[in-house]
């Protein structure tokens, strides 16, 4: 009974988050209204091979990102790097850890995206002031998760979010809540669901905002007084993600895996991300996936996503090497690179 309770509070919450983030219905668009976006940013090439549809299978290092409630599901100790080239020049980078301990699932994950340093311009000086800037992203996560049943796991992360620009950055917290269910009556099934960077606000400040001002220039005040700029706070990109993964078939030594996963944004319109995952002689996989279908103007968004991993076996360690190619629409196409080691 408790279980039952448990898992209807999760899909309460669930959908109070889809109503809340919903908003108003007509024409207008939340594109670009929150802040933060590189948390929306996928890791693990794995996944990401998959179209992003993941948030039911989780069980491996990336389950940081996608279901904290995989990490108990995650049986070994187990390492995870991963290396995006982003969009012009900027790259992401992500490293992971898990381990778990009976029905006990802990995780370490740091995010980071950053850029080369920027040439400074002005309207006077249009080659460069001799100054340089830059910006970067920075997100470090705490997460547990605990196996109630066989067929019931939660979990959660708690994130501390970091972002700079110049000499000006901004702070927030949030934190995921995640859960698996393997429906006793069929047991390939998962169902998965998380409510993802749920958390306060960010607002920039620092002294790139610092400004001299004349607050009375008809009575001849002074010119230089101090004055600090206040920028907008804009919200954290709160994400409700429902998955669904069906194993197909599975021997000892090769595997079939589809999965779909069902998304509501708090700054975008609703999306799904479908993919499949085949592991042949236990060592080979091949993957493809399919990402923002049904999203509007997904066209130019996303879209197509195919990858390959390989596992090396060598003194009781098991090494995993995944690559992931993600088609985005109009804008360059982005290869991913990951490396696990789990022990």
């Amino acid at each position: 009974m408790r279980i039952k309770i448990i898992v209807i509070s999760c899909f309460l919450m669930s959908n109070y988050s889809w109503t809340q983030t919903a908003g108003y219905h007509g024409a207008v668009s939340n594109v670009g209204t929150t802040s933060a976006s590189f948390l929306n940013i996928g890791v693990g090439a794995r996944a990401v091979a998959m179209g992003g549809a993941f948030a039911a299978i989780a069980d491996d290092a990336s389950a940081l990102y996608w279901n904290p409630a995989g990490l108990s599901r995650c049986e070994h100790t187990e390492i995870i790097l991963n290396h995006s080239d982003w969009f012009l020049d900027i790259y992401h980078e992500f490293a992971g850890a898990v381990a778990s301990a009976g029905r006990h699932g802990f995780g370490l994950g740091v995010t980071y995206l950053g850029m080369p340093d920027q040439v400074v311009r002005t309207i006077d000086q249009p080659e460069g002031t001799g100054d340089y800037y830059s910006a970067s992203d920075l997100a470090l996560a705490l997460s547990y998760s605990y196996e109630f049943t066989d067929q019931f796991v939660m979990g959660f992360t708690a994130r501390y979010i970091h972002q700079q620009i110049y000499h000006s950055s901004a702070s927030a917290g949030a934190v995921d809540l995640g859960a698996l269910y393997n429906p006793s009556f069929f047991k390939r099934l998962t169902l998965g669901v998380q409510i993802a960077n749920f958390g306060s606000d960010l607002r920039l400040r620092g002294r790139s905002l610092a400004q001299k001002i004349d607050v009375d220039e008809n009575h001849y005040s002074s010119s230089q007084l101090p004055a600090q700029l206040e920028t907008d706070a804009f919200s954290l990109p709160l994400l409700f993600r429902f998955g669904l993964a069906l194993k197909v078939f599975e021997s000892k030594r090769n595997s079939f895996t589809t999965a779909i996963d069902l998304l509501h944004p708090a700054n975008n319109s609703e999306s799904l991300n479908a993919g499949a995952e085949y592991l042949f002689m236990g060592t080979y996989a091949l993957r493809a996936g399919y990402g923002s279908l049904l999203e509007k103007d997904f066209q130019e968004s996303s879209g197509l996503s195919l990858g390959a991993g390989l596992k090396i076996y060598a003194g009781g360690a098991l090494m995993m090497l995944d690559y992931a190619y993600q088609s985005h629409g109009i804008l360059e196409n982005v290869n991913r690179f990951s490396c696990g080691l789990r022990f």
